[in-house]
């Protein structure tokens, strides 16, 4: 679902939305297997080298996607999202500024084309 539910440009937004929510879910489970680690570690029930195979670069994952790319999706997003926000609320105003124009011209020539 779209993080600004409120928004008329949910369709617009709503695969954006889903990629930074993924991201989030990712990094909740990099984090997990993170916490997992250094539980089995602390435990001993593996030794460096059963660890450095089965949690390569795990911590360092974590770190980069927690730290950057997330926050970075979010800011592209939240950025992305009121920049369309404004064009689209430009383009309906234009669209109804121009109908009411045309409505209010239709008043003007309709006892014209009566005479």
């Amino acid at each position: 679902m779209c993080a600004f539910d409120m928004c008329f440009l949910c369709d617009v937004c709503r695969p954006f939305s889903r990629i930074v929510e993924s991201e989030a879910r990712y990094v909740g489970k990099l984090a997990l297997l993170d916490r997992f680690r250094r539980e089995v570690q602390r435990a001993g029930a593996l030794d460096k080298r059963q660890l450095s195979t089965l949690f390569a670069n795990i911590a360092s994952l974590h770190a980069f996607h927690e730290e950057h790319l997330l926050p970075q999706l979010v800011c592209e997003f939240v950025s992305y999202h009121r920049r369309e926000c404004r064009r689209f609320a430009f383009v309906k105003y234009a669209e109804s500024n121009t109908n009411a124009k045309k409505k209010k011209s239709a008043k003007i020539r309709e006892p014209l084309a009566c005479q």
